[in-house]
């Protein structure tokens, strides 16, 4: 192997190759995954808002299908399904109405799920690992710019340093 000023024109792929392969590619990605998140949007029906008095009634004639609470620190979003006529719901109760609705909806056989609802801890959680690998990375990579500094730049002798 050969050592020229610039290899990668030894190696036969110069920049305006690369550009003109790279940002194609680049607006191709970027549309596929735009794509992926319309079609995954697409696919989820809107809900359709009702009233928590409607709800309640909807429940007492047992016309609710399955109920899904996501419990926040004072309330709980529940959406779901209907069984006539068959469509989709959602609705906000409560916090401490939200335990006995889901027994009254348990007794009369509705599936029930229930999840917390994200708050910024989870999110911090969730992004927290990767913010400091990525602020390692940066860390390491200055050090390593500053060992590589200091080992090409000659030492220069300060003023009054010979006498």
């Amino acid at each position: 192997m050969t050592f020229a000023p610039n290899q990668r024109r030894a190696l036969g792929m110069n920049a305006t190759v690369r550009n003109i392969i790279f940002w194609p590619l680049m607006i191709l990605l970027a549309f596929v995954l735009w794509q992926m998140a319309a079609a995954r949007n697409s696919k989820n029906v809107p809900d359709q808002s009702v009233d928590y008095s409607d709800f309640m009634t909807q429940v007492d004639a047992s016309n609710v299908q399955s109920a899904h609470f996501e419990l926040s620190q004072n309330a709980a979003s529940v959406t779901g399904d209907l069984k006539q006529p068959a469509g989709r719901y959602s609705t906000t109760v409560p916090r401490e109405s939200a335990a006995n609705l889901m027994n009254t909806l348990r007794s009369g056989g509705v599936d029930v799920t229930v999840v917390e609802a994200e708050t910024a801890l989870s999110t911090v959680k969730t992004f927290g690992p990767i913010i400091l690998i990525a602020l390692f990375w940066i860390y390491v990579m200055r050090q390593k710019m500053r060992t590589r500094q200091n080992t090409t730049t000659p030492s220069q002798p300060t003023p009054g340093a010979l006498g």
